[in-house]
């Protein structure tokens, strides 16, 4: 039997998910301890697939599919699971859910699944699945380990979809994965307009802002709450600039024909470039972090 001692965890009724914990596990995964910008963790995939949007927007749905469900099974079995061998149980458990991805994709989705090759059945390697398995689900309860898992894979996931649209917009000029995206959002909006209204529309957009600034403000997360709304402001902007271009919402989106496309980004060095970047807003917005006492 495993002698890994289970973590206690407070009722679910009282102070959120696992008195809680689950708020707490759900910030670190996305903002505080995120795995690649923060903890600096799958990089191999960062690396190989972020040269294109669509391609790095799927394996984050990919890694998000694994790492909630290998941490659910891991986190069921673990009293049982005796402890020289939990380490081969734990991979057992990955691989089952990479295959049932990567059977899905071949199934639904092959022009992808060849572009994506061998990378979909290398997620079983991942250090951030493994090390949520061993650190996290090994020691906590099924639904904080559920949380732990969706929150690092979707931490995981805005990371590999800022760095594949860079790179795939400096590396070619042109992003045409988000064109779907568009069309997905005008069709979205094309439905509600009609049910609320235009101004019913903007009056649930306002809500919804300050309903989450004030769950910031709860939580204390007033400064990743403004880097992600400076975002949307900037993704507005842009998209208010192009309309005032008579460019079409749902048309690509590409840099002026004056530049020249450099296809050094499309190559690995691209990501380091990127990431780099990347980091350092992430470390800009969160201030300086306390020296750990000694």
């Amino acid at each position: 039997m495993s002698s890994v001692t289970p973590q206690p965890c407070g009722p679910c009724a009282v102070g959120g998910i696992c008195g809680g914990k689950g708020k707490q596990t759900l910030v670190e995964g996305l903002w505080t301890n995120n795995p690649i910008s923060i903890q600096i963790l799958g990089i191999c995939s960062a690396l190989a697939v972020t040269n294109r949007l669509e391609n790095s927007l799927v394996m984050g749905v990919a890694l998000i599919f694994v790492c909630v469900g290998s941490n659910l099974f891991v986190s069921l079995l673990r009293n049982v699971t005796p402890r020289r061998v939990r380490m081969i149980a734990e991979v057992a458990i990955i691989a089952t859910f990479v295959i049932v991805f990567d059977l899905f994709l071949k199934a639904f989705y092959y022009d992808m699944s060849k572009m994506l090759g061998p990378y979909v059945g290398l997620i079983i390697t991942n250090c951030i699945i493994m090390g949520r398995a061993e650190a996290f689900a090994l020691q906590n309860r099924p639904i904080v380990s559920m949380v732990d898992g969706f929150a690092n894979g979707l931490g995981y996931a805005i990371v590999l979809g800022i760095i594949g649209f860079f790179r795939e917009l400096t590396g070619m000029g042109v992003v045409p994965g988000v064109q779907s995206i568009l069309i997905r959002l005008v069709a979205a909006y094309g439905a509600i307009v009609p049910v609320v209204g235009v101004f019913g529309l903007i009056v649930l957009v306002v809500v919804l802002v300050v309903a989450l600034g004030l769950l910031a403000w709860r939580y204390r997360l007033l400064r990743a709450y403004g880097f992600f709304v400076a975002i949307a402001l900037g993704l507005a902007a842009f998209s208010l600039w192009r309309r005032s271009a008579g460019v079409p919402l749902t048309a690509p989106v590409r840099l002026p024909d004056w530049y020249v496309p450099n296809q050094l980004m499309i190559l690995a060095p691209g990501a380091f470039v990127v990431l780099g970047f990347l980091i350092a807003a992430f470390n800009a917005v969160k201030g300086p972090q306390p020296e750990a006492s000694s």
